[in-house]
């Protein structure tokens, strides 16, 4: 929290103090309305975060009814406008095509948001994203690549802690913090399954949500 805020003081004071020319001013303020929408999005993930711990010690999840195909392509529809503005090479697959769950469509589609988001951060336009759904009889898989920089050894035991930023040049292109692979595994754990990650350094990574279901239902 405190990185963006110690830049819009700085911004301003030095507005107001004349050392930000009048010519430079606009994108410096389109810099501090950059870093409002910064902490805008970490407010609303800390409270999403907090509230859904506690509702889950109260609540149980839902039972939908889900065609792994239409929640793939809801969620990708979050990010069409990006898709197009880097020119993303982006692949859904659903195995089988029509296969459908029982399961809790808010949190699946947090979790899968939450990931793809992540995977267009940490990876330059023009890139591949794959995303691939697989049903198997009760284990429900969907995994997330990206053609990104990866992930050092030395930090995949940490991505997942809340606020844990990893210091490359990933993380200062993107100026994330860190909750939202901490909201996905919560929401994960929260349904019974567990979250994962393989990365090969200079090269990319995948995350795939594994979830054991019962009462599923495949149809060809």
């Amino acid at each position: 929290i405190k990185t963006p805020i110690t830049s819009i003081q700085a911004t301003v004071e030095g507005i107001l103090d004349g050392i930000i020319k009048e010519s430079e001013q606009a994108h410096y303020l389109a810099t501090i309305g950059r870093q409002t929408e910064r902490l805008n999005k970490l407010v609303e993930e800390l409270n999403f975060l907090t509230l859904n711990t506690a509702r889950n010690q109260v609540e149980t999840t839902s039972k939908d009814s889900i065609f792994l195909d239409k929640l793939l392509i809801e969620c990708m529809s979050e990010f069409q406008f990006l898709i197009e503005q880097e020119r993303r090479d982006v692949h859904l697959q659903v195995i089988p095509e029509s296969a459908r769950i029982e399961g809790d469509y808010a949190k699946l589609s947090r979790i899968l948001v939450n990931l793809v988001d992540n995977a267009f951060k940490y990876s330059a336009p023009g890139t591949k994203l794959e995303v691939v759904a697989k049903l198997e009889k009760d284990q429900l898989s969907i995994s997330v690549t990206d053609e990104g920089q990866g992930i050092a050894p030395e930090d995949l035991e940490n991505i997942f802690k809340r606020l844990y930023r990893v210091e490359t040049s990933r993380n200062m292109k993107t100026g994330g913090h860190g909750l939202g692979l901490a909201i996905a595994r919560e929401l994960a754990h929260q349904l019974g399954g567990e979250i994962t990650v393989s990365s090969q350094y200079g090269l990319g990574s995948t995350f795939t949500l594994v979830l054991n279901l019962s009462g599923s239902e495949n149809k060809a």
